[in-house]
């Protein structure tokens, strides 16, 4: 491949999704900078929506709608906003309504409706926007932020796959995804720096998808650099490619590539905020959601971890005056963005509230260098159902300069936390790397990767706008790093988190093709543990388990163990030494099972089943421990950690609820009263646990285990806790009997079914199992 080396200036690629041509030409005086018809529609402080109903950005369209400037609606930035539709995201409640809303929509006009559970998304007609919002059924109609993209590469050497090319790992017979947010000149590369046959599920619109691949050739020529660079890493692999617009046609991109057989995926591409930073989203098309759809199919899921370090801003929320607004340093309640003429950019907030249900109003504004207010969002949060901590604007700059962005506490309770940055890649004068990685790549799955980035000549540096963790619920991100800069065909020097990301997946593609029966969440923890630790004490928050690396490939390789159940999985405080049983796959004479990192005397009975001694010392204490198994070179690894529970010896009930429901069903059997067995068990057998869950508080509901059953509350607040029906006890007994764990209402993860006692002492291994 020839192509001109050298380091090209970084730049943030933009999919300027649901967009027109924004803005017109700036004036000259900062006192002008808006147009009447903007400054018609941008709400001050104090001011809220004439539609609560409708978001920020939709009621903005409906203002400039009636002063009857109609024709400027197509200049509002981040919005298709014409009299052909405004593309919408309708949320709707649990009662039925789906139907009659699609009906209304259709009556009035409305284009490219496609419906999922309970939400759709539209083109709207602008001038039915409201009375779209007041349909019975409708909670929020929102627009959507634009997805920002987060470019042989000398990435090849550089993380090990020439040896395993010259091996006959080249990825053949794996079919790899490539999703992202255009592919502008794809098909003059086929045969050459791409296969020479790509099959596609084009978007030439929201919701309107093709197998033209013509219909994949619009928005950015970003999706073929990130081909490209996968390609050279694997150049045997079977590509599939899609440009979803929105999260809806993501997760629709997704299942579409699942029915295909793709079994690994590359999305170097980020989202909006979908929830509260913790993996977790209750938007039935969020971003999250497609991540777990394809993991939980066999697929392995590589996501670039964002180009956001410096232009993130996260922190306690401080207000030392008292005046309801953030101070983003002593007395400094402004954070300075820099803004081109003629750019778009995107800021968007979170802050610590209930996803669906929040209560501290928050607003976000951003300043000219007057002082004077040229874009604000300002929905209301007031503990309605539906409403979110999280607002959101785009803005074109008229004129380049300074602009400031101000975060107001309307009402509610103050926030512990809050969360800004500009979406689109500018810096913040107030800013921190921690918390800048994007969405999806905050999620939580072990079957998922968030790849950051570091200079393929100086990869002893991590890059200084790559994507940095903790997530806000303290995970370790990224997972790894990678090169970027490297060369392509298509692009150049290709710069960011994104061409990292392909890196990975190719790498992904060539263990997909050496191991084709391991699980997502075995490769995951393959690249983890052979990983090059860099210098750093790894895993840390900039470097994950260091710069991804593929290791020598010999022909007496140990195989790489996935340690799939344990049996026992849970005792009590306390208990004598125990023999725990680790049953699997690929386990040597050598593996060893590990606690909490710490190896344990093992036992290799065959390549499937090792045993292994738990001293008492190990149950002294209560709590979650992690079981591994370690197998050592040539080859191996660590497994995929399952978890053993030392429960308290007399766990106290954790919810008022629990003891009420136990008293009603179990506490005749405790009292003698009745004869027939126990419901739940004569106590509690851990302390009550949060468990992902995707339509709970948060994303998580709150549960405690029973010998027979679990007691789970998983009601949004509101709901009546006198209700009989408050707790509920799940299908735990399924969950172990098909290994398929319900994570949401229609949210599961594939595991294998449970080697736990059906009944017995849980330390008898000759015992029935589920």
């Amino acid at each position: 491949m020839q192509v001109t080396r050298g380091r090209a200036s970084r730049q943030v690629v933009l999919l300027l999704v649901l967009l027109l041509a924004v803005g017109s030409a700036g004036q000259t005086s900062a006192r002008n900078y808006l147009p009447p018809t903007e400054r018609d529609s941008v709400l001050m402080p104090g001011e809220k929506p004439a539609y609560p109903t409708l978001d920020a950005q939709l009621n903005r369209v409906v203002a400039s709608l009636r002063s009857g400037r109609a024709a400027q609606l197509a200049a509002l930035d981040g919005l298709q906003a014409t009299s052909a539709g405004v593309p919408v995201r309708v949320e709707l409640s649990d009662d039925g309504s789906v139907g009659a809303v699609v009906a209304h929509l259709v009556a009035h006009g409305a284009q490219h409706v496609s419906a999922r559970e309970r939400v759709l998304q539209a083109h709207v007609p602008a001038e039915q926007l409201v009375d779209l919002a007041q349909q019975p059924g409708v909670l929020t109609v929102r627009a959507t932020p634009p997805p920002v993209a987060s470019v042989v590469s000398q990435g090849v050497g550089i993380h090990g796959a020439i040896p395993w090319q010259a091996g006959g790992y080249t990825g053949a017979g794996v079919k790899v995804g490539v999703i992202d947010v255009g592919f502008i000149g794809l098909r003059a590369w086929l045969g050459s720096e791409l296969p020479a046959t790509v099959t596609g599920l084009c978007f030439r619109r929201i919701g309107l998808a093709t197998s033209d691949l013509a219909d994949c050739e619009l928005r950015d020529r970003h999706g073929v650099a990130v081909a490209e660079t996968l390609y050279d890493m694997a150049p045997g692999i079977e590509l599939y490619i899609s440009n979803p617009q929105t999260p809806y046609d993501l997760n629709d991109a997704v299942e579409w590539m699942l029915a295909q057989g793709v079994s690994v995926i590359n999305h170097s591409v980020g989202w909006g905020y979908e929830g509260p930073g913790d993996g977790t989203s209750r938007f039935k098309d969020s971003a999250l959601r497609a991540v777990d759809t394809a993991v939980s199919a066999g697929a392995t899921w590589v996501n670039s971890a964002g180009n956001e370090a410096l232009s993130t801003w996260s922190g306690t929320w401080i207000d030392a005056d008292f005046d309801g607004w953030l101070e983003f340093g002593p007395g400094d309640e402004r954070n300075v963005v820099a803004l081109t003429a003629g750019k778009l950019a995107v800021i968007q907030l979170r802050w610590e509230d209930v996803w669906g249900n929040a209560s501290r109003d928050v607003d976000l504004f951003l300043y000219d260098a007057n002082g004077e207010v040229v874009r604000s969002s300002t929905d209301l949060q007031n503990g309605q159902s539906g409403q979110d901590p999280y607002e959101w604007f785009a803005f074109t700059a008229p004129v380049s300069g300074q602009y400031r962005i101000g975060i107001n506490l309307v009402s509610g309770g103050v926030p512990r936390w809050a969360q800004v940055q500009a979406f689109t890649g500018e810096s913040l004068s107030y800013r921190t790397a921690s918390y800048s990685i994007s969405n999806p790549a905050e999620s939580a799955n072990p079957g998922m990767l968030a790849v950051g980035a570091t200079y393929w000549a100086t990869p002893t540096a991590v890059e200084a706008f790559s994507g940095n963790g903790p997530t806000r619920d303290g995970r370790i991100k990224p997972d790894l790093v990678a090169v970027d800069g490297a060369d392509t065909a298509s692009a150049g020097a290709f710069y960011g988190t994104s061409q990292a990301a392909p890196h990975v997946a190719g790498m992904v593609a060539l263990i997909r093709q050496r191991f084709p029966d391991k699980s997502p969440a075995d490769i995951t923890s393959y690249l983890r543990f052979h990983a090059q630790p860099v210098g750093q004490v790894v895993p840390n928050n900039a470097w994950g388990a260091g710069l991804a690396l593929l290791p020598e490939v010999a022909l007496d390789d140990h195989p790489f163990p996935s340690a799939r159940a344990l049996s026992p999985s849970t005792a009590r405080v306390g208990s004598h030494e125990i023999t725990l049983t680790v049953t699997g796959e690929d386990f040597v004479e050598s593996s060893v099972v590990r606690w909490n990192g710490s190896d344990r005397p093992t036992t290799a009975v065959d390549s499937t089943t090792l045993l292994a001694r738990i001293s008492a010392a190990d149950l002294a204490t209560p709590g979650v421990k992690f079981i591994t198994v370690y197998t050592p070179p040539p080859g191996g690894g660590v497994s995929t950690p399952l978890v053993f529970s030392v429960a308290s010896e007399h766990p106290d009930f954790d919810a008022p609820e629990f003891h009420r429901t136990w008293g009603r069903t179990d506490g005749p059997v405790a009292q003698g009263a009745v004869s027939r067995t126990w419901m739940w068990g004569p106590d509690p057998f851990t302390d009550g646990l949060f468990e992902q869950y995707a339509e709970g508080p948060d994303g998580a509901r709150f549960v405690q285990y029973f010998d027979k059953s679990r007691m789970e509350i998983t009601a949004e607040p509101g709901i009546d806790p006198d209700s009989i029906w408050y707790v509920t006890n799940g299908l735990l007994s399924r969950e172990l009997i098909t290994g398929r764990m319900q994570l949401g209402d229609d949210t599961f993860a594939q595991h294998e079914p449970a080697h736990v006692n059906v009944a017995g002492d849980p330390d008898d291994t000759t015992g029935p199992t589920y």
